[in-house]
């Protein structure tokens, strides 16, 4: 019994001594993936890392209705290829609207500036005539009211006293006639004219007197009401004149604000064709459609991603370095990548990103002893010209020191 206890006491011994020499030399022999490197002897540093890639979320800058998709998973495109298009009915509806109010307004510009010459022509024409009628206006008034001069009252009082003498003759001729046509001595005729030329010097007359007495009065309330009254009148139209060149004015800012308008609405057109040529999205660069998100006729938003483009040829591996080899490695070390997918085959790269910044080893490494330890994340980039790494591929990567 004894000798069967000593014996299972020895087995448990030697499994014990076996397990921890499997641990140590798994820990200090293998690195695990992704988080710890091992120098080599000839100045190298391995670490194993995982392949990743340039991947772009391809997306609209509107959002609307997919009219056709026109890629899948596994396309691959070249830059400027149209992977997607939106329907753009109610774009083309707007942008005609636009443009049938960008014309209409146009046509309306030459108007307004035709009736802007006429309204500054007419204004100007309207402005001497109304001044030149002030001037006349005030000329009557002011000899109205300064009086009629001595000259005038004279030529008037000549006037009437040749019209008094003639009237005087013609009186003194007609009574004879009228005594001679009782005898018969003178026929009627003779004395028709003579009574018609009387009654015309009795006319005559009269006007030289009402001449000479309007002279030597002077012009009557009357008249010189009338004639201030004319002046009145010659100055409301000078301002008549003056309200056309407020009308110019006014179409003026009417011209100033169609030419504002004018240029609204040719931003308005702009920025719907900006949104139609957005309606169509293209490929930015080569690459292979990844991931197909959104399909015909899906209503999709602004920003919201309908397929993503990765780019085969700008790859690099992601990995760690310890911190005791951290101080070894510098931006611009070549490296040498190989995988399991192509043990035989070995990719150039080198070191293009070093994290300024230490983290923990990632969770996914297997012993607790290796996930807290200090790392340093590290990018490698790959020529990766063939396509033949994949996303998430595990590599393991030699830095040349």
């Amino acid at each position: 019994m004894a000798g069967n206890i000593d014996k299972s006491k020895l087995l448990l011994a030697a499994a014990a001594g076996a397990i921890s020499i499997s641990f140590f030399f798994g820990l200090f022999a293998s690195a695990p993936s992704g988080a710890s490197g091992a120098s080599g002897a000839s100045g190298s540093v391995e670490i194993s890392g995982v392949i990743e890639y340039k991947k772009i979320g391809l997306s609209f800058k509107n959002s609307g209705k997919i009219e056709r998709m026109n890629v899948d998973e596994g396309f691959k495109v070249k830059k400027g290829e149209i992977i997607a298009a939106l329907d753009t009915s109610d774009l083309e509806i707007q942008k005609k609207k636009a443009e049938n109010a960008l014309l209409y307004a146009e046509s309306l510009k030459p108007q307004i500036e035709a009736l802007i010459e006429f309204q500054k022509a007419n204004h100007q024409s309207q402005t001497l005539l109304a001044q030149a009628n002030i001037s006349a206006a005030q000329a009557r008034l002011d000899e109205a009211l300064a009086g009629n001069r001595e000259q005038q009252i004279e030529q008037a009082r000549a006037a009437l006293n040749k019209a008094s003498i003639e009237l005087e003759k013609l009186s003194k001729d007609y009574k004879r006639y009228l005594e001679l046509s009782k005898s018969g001595s003178v026929t009627t005729q003779s004395l028709d004219t003579v009574k018609s030329q009387l009654l015309a010097a009795e006319q005559l007359k009269r006007s030289a007197e009402e001449q000479y007495n309007l002279l030597k009065e002077g012009a009557r309330r009357e008249t010189i009401a009338v004639m201030k009254a004319g002046v009145e009148q010659a100055r409301a139209q000078l301002k008549g004149a003056e309200a056309l060149a407020f009308q110019a004015k006014k179409a003026e800012c009417d011209l100033e604000s169609l030419k504002r308008e004018i240029e609204v609405k040719k931003s308005d057109i702009d920025s719907i064709t900006n949104k139609l040529s957005d309606s169509i999205l293209q490929a930015p660069e080569d690459g292979i459609i990844i991931e197909k998100i959104s399909e015909t006729s899906e209503v999709v938003g602004s920003a919201s991603s309908v397929a993503v483009l990765a780019n085969l040829t700008d790859v690099w591996v992601r990995g760690y370095i310890p911190e005791e080899d951290m101080g070894k490695i510098k931006i611009g070390h070549k490296a040498q990548i190989v995988s399991d997918s192509f043990p035989e085959k070995t990719y150039g790269g080198y070191v293009s990103y070093i994290s300024p910044e230490a983290e923990f080893t990632p969770k996914n490494v297997q012993t607790k002893r290796e996930r807290v330890k200090l790392v340093y994340r590290v990018k490698i980039n790959v020529d990766n010209s063939s396509q033949e790494l994949k996303l998430g591929m595990p590599v393991d990567v030699k830095i040349i020191l």
